[in-house]
């Protein structure tokens, strides 16, 4: 049997779900960019602070290093019924910001991290991969989102570990528009395998190596973590 056939499409999207929620966590990553010409760019470090349930996601995204970086602060709410939105905090203003763009000139982007592409109603098995040596099931998520300028991703799980060593990303022509791949993966203190280091690589663009370098799996959610999510208008441009 092949191992495609024996993948529940729709349990395997649930089980990622479950596995994305948290009360509170924080990672320290470090990021690097090398563009199309193979320039790389000064590497920059960020914290990523969550919490993330079924009823929402939300994400704190704070600059630490260098300067520039360090003097924003980014926020992102999603939930089940409302696209996605991104406040940006700067030390003099708050602005909506948009969810799908890449940050700091990179191939960070705030909607990715919250891997939504998990809870969409369709899910299917389309076939089986290898990446670096680990047998993946490749599964299909599409939206008919118009709103969403992805419209369907394709994942390479192993599904004994359910990681997603590779994660593409299309548009609605079908344009590949990014490729997540896993370099280093490592156990939580929970026995799970998450992803330690990642490469996002923009066609003809970039790529962008995002390393964790510390972190807490029990961050304490404070009430003001998010608050920069309450004091800006959402239909600010």
């Amino acid at each position: 049997m092949h191992a495609e056939e024996s993948v529940d499409a729709v349990a395997l999207a649930r089980q990622m779900v479950k596995l994305h929620q948290s009360s509170g966590f924080e990672a320290r990553m470090q990021v690097e960019v090398n563009d199309a010409d193979k320039r790389m760019h000064l590497p920059f470090k960020v914290a990523v602070i969550g919490e993330i349930t079924l009823e929402k996601q939300r994400l704190l995204l704070r600059g630490i290093s260098p300067r520039k970086v360090r003097e924003q602060t980014f926020a992102i709410l999603a939930t089940a019924d409302a696209p996605a939105r991104v406040i940006k905090s700067t030390q003099d203003k708050h602005s909506a910001a948009d969810p799908y763009s890449p940050l700091f000139d990179s191939g960070l982007i705030l909607w990715d991290l919250l891997a939504p592409w998990w809870g969409w109603a369709e899910q299917s098995v389309i076939g089986s991969d290898t990446f670096d040596d680990h047998p993946c099931s490749l599964i299909r998520s599409r939206t008919s989102q118009t709103e969403n300028p992805i419209s369907e991703v394709i994942s390479c799980v192993d599904t004994t570990t359910a990681l997603a060593w590779r994660t593409q990303l299309f548009d609605k022509q079908h344009t590949l528009l990014r490729t997540i791949t896993v370099n280093l993966a490592m156990r939580s203190e929970s026995g799970m395998l998450v992803a330690r280091a990642l490469t996002v690589e923009v066609p003809g663009i970039s790529n962008t190596i995002i390393t964790v370098y510390a972190g807490d799996e029990h961050y304490q959610i404070k009430p003001d973590t998010f608050s920069i999510l309450e004091s800006a208008p959402e239909a600010e441009q």
